[in-house]
Parts: structure tokens; sequence; C-alpha cells
């Protein structure tokens, strides 16, 4: 069984009228179809193009699960463009699943044992890219985003961009690990000052969840300390994101 996975959509080309089965990528295993990651990183994955007329009609809005054999992390979630933090869950959840059962016995539970990585689309290419270069240039992008998007000013906008970034230096393949995992922490902390419980429980749970993963993975620090954070970080999302 093959690993990638898409889902049929029916579109209509405003164009010439022509009427087509577009390909919507969910799953994409990266040694399996090394063409989907190209795509991915040139920004065409979701791309709808009419094969009569050739014309790029739109893009479709649509999860994605990056499946990375002998990488850390394995996966990386990146959600859809106008979902919820609540909907980016559920369908991560599902990806996972249905990932899970194409691969079988290959699949390893370890693997989410510090959570799901989530990256922005933005970012995707980033996290994917081979060039060390490439993958500074974004980064440094996505850190002078958060710059420009003042706390005092846009307070929320602020917290999504440095959860974002935090999400981006967990992911991060090039650079000391223990480096990359130390500013995840501080980035993710910084967001919480914003995304309180009070104000915005569902992304603050997400993020508490993010922090878990990050001090489940540290490196640096007492390993012990270290658990004993991600677990009361896990607990106090679990508080919102209740089974009910």
């Amino acid at each position: 069984m093959a690993h990638s996975l898409a889902k049929s959509l029916n579109v209509t080309c405003p164009e010439c009228g022509h009427a087509f089965e577009a390909a919507v990528w969910l799953i994409v295993d990266c040694s399996e179809r090394p063409d989907l990651v190209e795509r991915i990183q040139d920004g065409t994955l979701h791309e709808l193009s009419c094969p009569a007329c050739d014309k790029v009609v739109g893009q479709a809005d649509a999860p994605l699960l990056v499946y990375r054999s002998g990488q850390v992390p394995p996966i990386l979630s990146s959600p859809a463009q106008g979902t919820t933090a609540e909907q980016d869950q559920e369908q991560a959840a599902g990806l996972v699943g249905l990932l899970r059962e194409r691969l079988g016995e290959d699949w390893q539970d370890e693997w989410l044992a510090q959570g799901l990585p989530g990256v922005q689309r933005a970012m995707l290419p980033a996290a994917l890219s081979a060039v060390p270069q490439a993958a500074l240039r974004e980064m440094q992008a996505q850190a002078r985003e958060v710059e420009v998007l003042t706390r005092a000013a846009r307070p929320v906008e602020w917290a999504t961009a440095m959860n974002d970034l935090a999400n981006a230096y967990y992911a991060r393949i090039q650079g000391e690990r223990a480096e990359n995992l130390e500013a995840a922490i501080e980035a993710y902390q910084q967001a919480l000052e914003v995304r309180t419980r009070a104000a915005r429980p569902v992304e603050w749970a997400a993020t508490m969840n993010n922090l878990a993963a990050a001090y489940y993975a540290r490196i640096q620090g007492e390993r012990a300390e270290n658990l004993e954070a991600a677990i009361e970080a896990y607990q106090q999302a679990l508080e919102v994101r209740t089974r009910a």
C-alpha cells in the first residue's frame, strides 16, 4: 500500500467550463514521492489546474501530513489555512490514523511521544529544505515578521507568529538540536503570555501542548526536571482539551 494519500475534488474550470477531478494530497511520504516534495517546496502541491485549458483555477485549502523516514521529527503536520485550532487538531489526528494504517508494522508509536510538530504552510518548504542557507533565510524572515508584528500593537497576530516561529525551531533540521529546542521553548513561553487560558483557551492549550513536547525532547538541563515540566504542561493542556 502506498503511504502517500490524496482525495479527489470535483472542480469546474471557470475559464473553459471543463469539469474534472483534482487530486488533493493529504499525506506525502518524502522518500516515496520526491515529486510531491518539490511541489510543496514551490507552493504548487494544492494548486488546481484545468487539464483542458492548462489554467490554474485556484488552490485547495487542505491539511497536510508529511512523513520523513529516518529524520527527526519524522512527521510534520501543516494545517489548512481557513480552519480553527480545534479543526486543525481533529484533521491532524485523522491523518495520523491513516498514516499509521498505511505504514502497518513500520509505524512506531514513539514518533509521537514528543507530540506532533505543526508547521505553517509558508514555513514548510524551509523545514523540508536540503539547503541550509535557504532554511536559514526562511527562519530569519519569520523572525522579522515577529518583529514587525509588535506585541503592543497587534498582540494576537504577534502571538500567532511567535508560536509559528517556535514550531519552525522545533522542526528545524539545520543547526544544533539543543539550541533549536531552547529557542522553541522560549518562543512558546512568550506566545503564552498573550495566549492565556482565560482569553484564548483553544490556542493556549495548543501552545501548551507544543511546549510540553519541546520539554520532552529537551536536551539541555536535567532530564528528570524536563520530564516533570512536560508532564505538567500536558496535564494543563488536557484540562481544556477534554475528551467530551
